[in-house]
């Protein structure tokens, strides 16, 4: 029998462990470094040139809305506990992704530069995890299978065209197109501590390399979805790394412990599915989902006639894909993007070269987390990123086949190859860089895409275009009446237009909407508060509570809530629950005089000793910002209360006067002439009182404590020192500035 040819020669009917041995230990010359960092710097300079301009693009599409999402719970003090029990209960909620969003809020604020500076930095890291990673592949195969492939054209080749095709663009261009690219860094990465476990002797090594991979692995699953299929795909390389002249009976008795190991850990992670997949902020946003089988038609179907076109000829890359739409697997473009499928694995399977079938594993694997798992989204560019990454392997095995035959005119044509690439990158790359570029962009593309209409129609109106905004939503509406979008619109417009119980209207259609959708209470968070604001104008308070209560659940940050929570709460007769809502809601928004003669009224409602200081701080307070017989009766009210009735006299006097036939005002007469021990005159003022209003004495408490000693005022209720701008425009007047996201986080 043939020897194996390995370090000390060992025969393959030897000891099984004996290949492994060998394998680990391949004859041959060292990789030169130099070339290997040169092609990282290369790589690295390509790349930060192309995506330079992305340093100045704004938020776009739903980017507002994701850290929306995150910031309004990031302040919360269990926000990263609650972040760590939701990666164990649901991974697929990517808990590991809205972090990446809320450090970037808490590290950079509202700056778009920065949070797609962390993108283009994760697509860097990306591009040189698989650059090391093919480099080795390559390297290994060809001292172990005796490979003809130069290890250092194949990794160049291999990740030049990853790292500046444009279909990737969509997830380094696009903030919330980050599940692609960082699900890819820990993919790569991952892999190479496989790898180098892999091949490593010594076991201490190993180990810790392999504990490296699965932990990488386990970051990768709560990112991105496609990472599920890390351990299988691993299980395939063990399979596929097989050295030439060793038995494959062998190599796998041998490889067998790791290669259970890995599809034991594979099956468990993809159990982590059962938990449920929660719905994201992406394109489906208010779109009614697709049954399953209607969703798995439409995603070969996409394979098809977006996925594998943009890659061959990357024109025409939209959020909203045309001609992709499909009843069913009867449809003629689902069937051929079935067997388009089947075709590519066959075909690469059936190629001895084990590049191929590494790029072919890769490709099929991590597809699959998209087509079999229904998701709300059908199409998203960053899907395709790791499966790309798995084309391109195949198409640096020919590149690299042509440069060992003639390097000059290979160079020549990889290098215009390139130019295309960064070309078409940066094309749409602007178009990424504004809401204005990127919806008149998609209009152009699919002119009957409601959707798009919808979208650059919440872009004029945030620009206060309100006409043209119109217009857009008209188009939307009469390509599809129930789109979500365009009635939360049409809501925000009559909002603006003060036309409130059309406001109403609007926006309870885009709830039910929203519902029919599945869309979970978090997204629909910020339209039930704008609901709540336009019950609030009309006059229904009571249906504003309801709606704010629905929004307080997620919106942590906006003091109008607590605002109307508050009064809410002092229609329903629950002062204390009113004022700690109040107070909640002064802490955001310390100079907002609208919280000020509440808070006096449910302090002063409370009747509590300790709480009547705070009520004539607010009262005195409001008195300067909103003066008027309100804040007098407030502050008289207050002085009363607190025993000391001669604060109380001069504007008492003055309301008597200008007033004579106001209850409260005789009510508070009562009051003062009864801490006067006038009995027979506050008696008088009381008959009179209840003869104007009977229920005043329910409406308007007087306790009257005359022993103020007990009059401390917590810390947890101290009003702050500022007093608010009478300047100020109230909180319940405050437009949002945009129709579908916050114009800031």
């Amino acid at each position: 029998m043939a020897k194996a040819k390995k370090v000390g020669r060992v025969p393959k009917k030897v000891a099984v462990a004996s290949a492994t041995s060998a394998a680990s230990k391949p004859s041959g010359p060292k990789p030169k470094w130099v070339i290997i960092w040169g092609s990282c710097f290369a790589l690295l300079t390509l790349i930060l040139l192309t995506y330079a301009y992305s340093m100045t693009s704004d938020y776009v599409f739903n980017d507002k809305l994701n850290y929306a999402a995150v910031n309004s719970l990031k302040d919360k003090s269990a926000f990263w506990l609650n972040l760590l029990v939701s990666g164990f209960s649901a991974p697929m909620s990517l808990p590991w992704l809205r972090a990446t969003y809320a450090w970037d809020s808490s590290s950079f604020g509202f700056a778009p530069g920065w949070s797609h500076a962390v993108n283009i930095c994760l697509h860097v890291f990306s591009c040189l995890y698989f650059y090391l990673f093919t480099f080795r592949l390559a390297w290994r195969l060809n001292l172990d299978a005796k490979l003809k492939v130069d290890p250092y054209y194949f990794a160049a080749a291999t990740a030049g065209l990853f790292a500046l095709h444009p279909l990737l663009t969509g997830s380094i261009a696009y903030v919330s197109g980050r599940e692609g690219v960082l699900g890819a860094v820990n993919y790569f990465l991952a892999l190479n501590f496989f790898l180098y476990g892999f091949y490593e002797e010594r076991i201490a090594k190993a180990l810790l390399a392999y504990l490296c991979f699965f932990v990488f692995a386990g970051i990768g699953i709560i990112s991105n979805a496609q990472c599920l299929t890390l351990p299988f795909f691993a299980a395939g390389l063990i399979v596929l790394l097989k050295p030439a002249d060793v038995v494959s009976k062998e190599w796998l008795l041998d490889r067998s412990w790791e290669i259970i190991a890995l599809l034991f850990v594979g099956i468990c992670a993809c159990y982590t599915i059962t938990a449920g997949v929660p719905p994201k902020i992406d394109s489906s946003f208010g779109l009614v989902p697709l049954f399953s089988q209607v969703y798995w038609a439409t995603q070969f179907k996409m394979i098809l006639l977006y996925y594998l076109r943009c890659s061959l000829i990357p024109f025409g890359m939209s959020v909203y894909p045309p001609f992709v739409a499909s009843a069913g697997f009867s449809d003629p473009g689902t069937i051929a993007g079935a067997l388009a499928v089947v075709a590519i694995g066959v075909a690469g399977f059936v190629q001895k070269h084990p590049l191929i079938r590494i790029g072919t594993l890769m490709f099929l694997l991590t597809l699959c987390p998209w087509i079999f798992l229904p998701q709300g989204e059908i199409s998203a560019d960053l899907r395709f990123y790791l499966p790309l990454a798995g084309l391109c392997m195949i198409a640096g095995v020919g590149i690299t086949h042509l440069a060992m035959k003639n390097f000059k005119q290979t160079a020549i044509g990889f290098g215009v190859i390139l130019l295309a690439f960064i070309s078409l990158t940066v094309w749409r790359e602007t178009e990424w860089s504004t809401d204005k570029r990127l919806w008149r962009a998609e209009i152009k593309r699919n002119p009957d895409n409601a959707r798009a209409h919808a979208y650059y129609a919440a872009y004029l109106l945030e620009r206060n275009l309100v006409e043209p905004s119109k217009t857009e939503v008209a188009k939307a509406l009469a390509l599809k009446k129930d789109d979500f979008l365009a009635h939360v619109i049409n809501g925000y417009v009559s909002f603006q237009n003060r036309d409130y119980q059309q406001a109403c209207k609007e926006l309870e259609t885009a709830l039910t909407i929203g519902a029919q959708c599945k869309m979970s209470e978090e997204e629909m968070a910020i339209y039930h508060a704008q609901l709540a604001k336009a019950y609030a104008k009309s006059g229904n308070l009571p249906a504003a509570y309801t709606q704010s209560t629905l929004a307080s659940k997620y919106i942590t940050t906006d003091p109008f809530l607590y605002l109307l929570n508050g009064k809410s709460l002092l229609a329903e007769h629950e002062p204390m629950r009113a004022l700690k809502s109040l107070e909640d809601g002064v802490k955001l928004e310390p100079a907002n005089g609208d919280f000020l003669v509440p808070i006096a009224q449910a302090a002063l409602d409370c009747g509590l000793p300790q709480v009547l200081q705070h009520a004539y701080a607010a009262s005195a307070r409001a008195m300067q910002v909103r003066p008027g017989p309100l804040t007098s009766k407030l502050f008289i009210r207050a002085c009363l209360e607190l025993g000391r009735p001669q604060e109380a006299r001069t504007r008492l006097e003055l309301l008597k006067k200008t007033d004579p036939n106001d209850a409260e005002v005789q009510w508070l007469a009562y009051g003062y002439a009864k801490l006067q021990g006038k009995t027979e005159e506050a008696e008088a003022y009381r008959k009179r009182a209840l003869a104007l209003e009977p229920g005043i004495d329910k409406r308007v408490k007087l306790y009257l404590r005359q022993d103020s000693s007990q009059l401390v005022v917590p810390d947890v209720v101290k009003h702050p020192d500022v007093v608010p701008d009478a300047t100020k425009q109230p909180a319940s007047d405050v437009v949002p500035a945009a129709p579908v996201k916050p114009t800031t986080p």
